[in-house]
């Protein structure tokens, strides 16, 4: 049996602060070409929704990464020419050695946009995705690149090939030192700093009715959330018109 035919292939624009045009995505009867940095969506079984992507060398998450990243997801939920049915999402990359090699952190700290609006923005939608969502780790993912399959509900990974990696000791000995963490704990005003940055977990597991409560005006938001989705695909099909084919 060959390969599945793609159902999508969202190119990723080479420069990172370049918006994603209708012009920019690929027939479904075309094949990616291995070294076009993209992301491919196919159908190996009935339901069962594989996302592959690629970008050369090494899967790096920049806003154009991040940004493909969010379209693939809202056209597989709101895409009326898909009609897709609730499945399955599995991510994975076709770069058989990279899973993710996260960030690029230069460039990603010196945008002060870069984790608001591109990589946070992400990771809750691969949170709050309303079908099971696994993150097939084929190769390394380090740092934000297992961040970021940290968020999806199961995470597969064979356990010979590739490594998983967030910063060592070292890392978090001199993190703890530049952020004076030592200093800060001899406030006595630190508990209650804590109890206020984290109240809404708190009030959770302290009062459950209103936290019941919070859970419907957190509904209206994520409804709230998935109309304006909808409303993004909608206008991008719109403008695509047929120069591009779903």
């Amino acid at each position: 049996m060959g390969a599945p035919q793609p159902i999508f292939v969202l190119p990723i624009p080479e420069d990172a602060q370049q918006v994603i045009s209708p012009t920019t995505l690929s027939s479904a009867s075309t094949s990616p070409s291995p070294s076009t940095a993209n992301f491919t969506l196919t159908e190996p079984s009935p339901q069962i929704y594989l996302l592959g992507f690629t970008s050369p060398p090494d899967n790096r998450l920049t806003p154009a990464f991040l940004s493909t990243f969010r379209l693939a997801l809202d056209l597989i939920l709101h895409s009326h020419r898909l009609s897709l049915k609730p499945g399955v999402l599995i991510t994975t990359s076709t770069i058989p050695k990279f899973y993710s090699n996260g960030l690029d952190f230069e460039s990603a700290i010196a945008n002060p946009e870069f984790f608001p609006t591109h990589l946070y923005p992400l990771w809750r939608r691969l949170l709050t995705f309303p079908m099971p969502t696994i993150a097939l780790i084929n190769g390394h993912a380090f740092a934000g690149g297992l961040m970021t399959a940290m968020m999806h509900d199961y995470r597969i990974m064979n356990p010979h090939k590739g490594f998983l990696c967030i910063g060592g000791l070292p890392e978090t000995l001199a993190f703890a030192a530049e952020t004076k963490l030592v200093q800060k704990a001899q406030s006595p005003s630190y508990g209650l700093l804590k109890e206020e940055l984290y109240k809404d977990v708190v009030s959770e597991l302290t009062d459950w009715a209103a936290f019941q409560a919070l859970s419907e005006v957190k509904e209206k938001e994520r409804q709230q959330s998935e109309d304006d989705a909808r409303r993004r695909v909608d206008k991008w099909v719109h403008v695509a018109g047929t120069k591009a084919k779903l």
